[in-house]
């Protein structure tokens, strides 16, 4: 198999949500190439998924060392910052993120919920109606909306957004907070 192959074998298991899989080949191909921008994101992405922040967030900031303009790897250490509850941090590479890509939809996304749990609601709606303008189908960014419309006392809107939550496929979870929000 090749290196390409293994690269291949590695995302299709990040995909599967087979993580400590996907951390061996990961591994394995940094140590042969410790410089690869992709292997130093995908790692420290699959890290930050397995809830090893710190080692997540050494490797995702070599790849920015190497390739400052990766918006993913930003945005990447944007979710390990929001996940140790640094929000600081977080929104400060969400931002970097969108400096880069000005369209990125999960940085708009993550901007817009940082946003709204600061309880800047104006501000976190303009950040969610980005990223609903570039990814509609997202349930995360559809429920970011629903909330920062009812935040900011708007119902109509609101509902709207929490209902189409539930006419979409989304995690339980998700579905079951839409639920609430129609109460």
């Amino acid at each position: 198999m090749t290196d390409q192959d293994n690269f291949s074998r590695a995302l299709k298991l990040l995909a599967d949500g087979r993580l400590d899989e996907a951390r061996i080949y990961l591994e394995e191909l940094l140590r042969q190439d410790p410089d690869n921008p992709d292997l130093l994101y995908n790692l420290g992405l699959c890290y930050v998924d397995l809830g090893q922040l710190d080692k997540g967030i050494e490797l995702l900031n070599r790849c920015l060392q190497i390739a400052p303009q990766h918006s993913n790897a930003c945005v990447a250490l944007g979710v390990a910052y929001q996940k140790k509850g640094d929000l600081a941090q977080a929104k400060a590479f969400n931002s970097r993120a969108l400096a880069i890509d000005p369209k990125n939809p999960v940085a708009l996304k993550n901007l817009g919920a940082i946003l709204g749990r600061e309880g800047d609601s104006l501000r976190a709606l303009y950040y969610l109606l980005q990223s609903y303008q570039a990814d509609s189908k997202d349930p995360q960014t559809v429920y970011g909306l629903a909330f920062a419309y009812m935040d900011m006392g708007d119902i109509e809107p609101a509902q709207k957004h929490f209902q189409m939550v539930l006419d979409m496929p989304a995690p339980e979870e998700l579905r079951a907070l839409a639920r609430n929000g129609l109460r």
